[in-house]
């Protein structure tokens, strides 16, 4: 979570499509930080009834993107930022948190960011 705060605190002044490439990059490094934590966390948590830890962290990632996309309302078309605010939480969260549940080695993978392809 700190990495996705960290994150946040970096993009506050950033466009949106910049903050968007770190905010999806925090994501990943942080799924990459133990993904068989992650992938426990995701198949047992729910079983042995323990999600109210793992709703804060939802609900804090939401309010800090939320919040970000207020700040940058100038720069969306949205007719409901609440919405679009779970929309890229559940979005980002579900693309990341499945390679680190299922793709061997997702932690080693070697990362090539837009600058490297040029």
């Amino acid at each position: 979570m700190q990495l996705l705060r960290d994150a946040l605190i970096n993009v506050a002044t950033r466009s949106v499509a910049d903050a968007a490439r770190e905010l999806v990059k925090a994501s990943i490094d942080a799924h990459r930080v133990d993904p068989k934590l992650h992938r426990v966390l995701a198949e047992q948590v729910p079983r042995v009834g323990r999600l109210d830890n793992m709703q804060a962290i939802d609900r804090e990632t939401y309010a800090l993107v939320r919040s970000y996309l207020e700040a940058h309302r100038n720069e969306i078309d949205v007719a409901d930022v609440n919405l679009a605010a779970f929309i890229c939480v559940a979005t980002v969260e579900a693309l990341t948190m499945r390679p680190s549940c299922t793709v061997p080695k997702f932690s080693t993978t070697t990362r090539r960011t837009r600058s490297s392809k040029r």
